[in-house]
């Protein structure tokens, strides 16, 4: 597990930082920003109407990464949107209508972060899905993770079973193999973005325990 403290100061910023991207420049007092935004019906109508209207957030970023003893330089996309999303199979709906007992509101991210380590480059994709009702469905159903450079490629899955998630882990490497294993339904590092659009303050300040973001531990080569 990973230790995050996460300080008031640090949520009030995200939740004001939000507020700016999803509303605009309406000025809005800072004491009642999260109020606002998660908790009156007026909040809810405009969380509605930005992420209902069938559009996806997009946000590019120059990237420093760490690898082998140096700073590497790079970009990274990061694409929020919501669909409707099946409970039982974990996959988009084709047919939200006809199977509404199965559906789900969730946050999609699609996170891709390239960069490159001297002659050869890493590709890397994080996909997780978030259910926007957090009261009801207080844990991420699914993420998935790619990694590519040019020894080979690597890809882990986790779903969301009980209070447990079911890990897949796909490496070109021996000591990882082909590993099939659970891990605690514990707040996931991968799911932290999306927490910051559905709702800021699902995030207690103070010390928690995380499951590792599965880029990281890509890079790391752990499970």
């Amino acid at each position: 597990m990973n230790r995050l403290k996460a300080t008031p100061i640090l949520t009030s910023l995200l939740a004001g930082s939000l507020l700016f991207n999803v509303f605009g420049c309406q000025q809005i007092a800072q004491e009642d920003s999260q109020k606002v935004l998660v908790s009156s019906k007026d909040g809810k109508s405009r969380f509605a109407d930005y992420w209902y209207a069938g559009q996806a957030e997009l946000n590019t970023y120059q990237v420093e990464q760490s690898r082998y003893g140096e700073m590497r330089e790079g970009k990274a996309v990061m694409v929020f949107v919501t669909e409707d999303f099946s409970k039982s199979k974990h996959v988009k709906l084709d047919n939200p209508e006809k199977d509404w007992k199965d559906k789900v509101s969730v946050m999609k991210l699609n996170f891709v972060k390239r960069f490159v380590t001297g002659i050869y480059d890493y590709s890397m994709m994080l996909s997780a899905f978030t259910p926007v009702d957090l009261e009801n469905y207080p844990h991420s159903l699914k993420t998935t993770t790619t990694s590519q450079d040019w020894c080979g490629q690597s890809f882990v899955q986790m779903n969301l079973k009980g209070n447990d998630y079911k890990v897949q882990l796909r490496s070109y490497f021996e000591s990882e193999g082909d590993k099939d294993f659970s891990t605690g339904g514990d707040l996931l590092e991968d799911e932290l973005w999306n927490r910051i659009r559905i709702n800021p303050q699902s995030i207690q300040p103070g010390e928690m325990d995380l499951v590792p973001s599965t880029l990281f531990s890509r890079l790391k080569h752990e499970s």
